[in-house]
């Protein structure tokens, strides 16, 4: 079974991926799709998320593979410029470590590479969060910290009632046992790595580590920005997104990390 994904934008024109991260769905990149109107998008929904919630677990291995199976089969070519946020990002380093062949580019942002203190908390939460989750002033209170912007409650809330308490840990355990992938030191193409500057320090210090790792990557930091910011702020992705894929300068607010 594959992925559900978003297809629009002119055929002939070079093709991005868009990864959205975890716990949403593609519907996160709707503002900068319309952003990016003259580039040619795919916006998968990954396994457990969206309208992909009944196609199997989730892997972040996997579903890179999904994704290097999509642009096979729905580019010209067989590659294509992969983005990707939180989540999503983590899957756009793994295929640059396992399909680099099919990459032409890879813009990842808020990438967890390290340890996360407090794991143990959340999974402990879990139980008591899961059936109170569908409670409108929580999914508010969850949209607040994510800094998601109001437009999008309906999507979070969809979301949120089709999450299983089974499909949560699996995504969290995911998340945060990714580490830099081998094979990374063999990538050619050029590699953009962004974090938030109001971004923990352990997401500033795997922005380091993934600049470290892979020879043709360059790391910036977003000025006034979290972790979100490419749902925050789709006018600057999109400006960002198009000086990366042209090699032309990147906006003022990215600054080298």
């Amino acid at each position: 079974m594959a992925m559900y994904v978003q297809e629009v934008g002119p055929a002939g024109a070079p093709t991005i991926v868009l990864l959205h991260g975890g716990g949403v769905g593609g519907w996160m990149w709707r503002d900068t799709m319309a952003a990016l109107s003259e580039i040619h998008l795919l916006v998968p929904d990954m396994p457990e998320h969206g309208k992909s919630q009944d196609m199997g677990a989730f892997s972040i291995a996997g579903t890179a593979r999904l994704v290097a199976d999509l642009i096979a089969e729905r580019t010209h070519g067989g590659k294509a410029f992969v983005a990707g946020l939180s989540l999503g990002a983590q899957v756009t380093v793994a295929l640059l470590g396992s399909h680099p062949d099919v990459v032409l580019g890879a813009f990842a942002s808020g990438t967890l590479v390290r340890p996360v203190a407090g794991v143990g908390l959340v999974n402990a939460m879990i139980p008591l969060y899961m059936p109170m989750r569908n409670a409108r002033w929580l999914v508010r209170a969850n949209m607040k910290t994510l800094e998601i912007p109001d437009e999008f409650e309906s999507d979070v809330a969809r979301e949120t009632a089709a999450l299983t308490t089974a499909s949560y840990r699996r995504i969290t355990v995911e998340n945060v046992a990714f580490r830099v992938p081998l094979g990374l030191g063999s990538v050619t193409c050029p590699v953009l790595i962004t974090v938030g500057e109001r971004e923990m320090k352990v997401m500033k210090e795997s922005a380091h580590d993934l600049a470290a790792a892979i020879t043709s990557a360059r790391a910036f930091m977003v000025t006034g920005h979290g972790h979100n910011w490419p749902v925050q702020d789709p006018g600057l992705y999109a400006q960002a997104v198009r000086a990366w894929v042209t090699n032309g300068p990147l906006p003022d607010m990215l600054r080298p990390l």
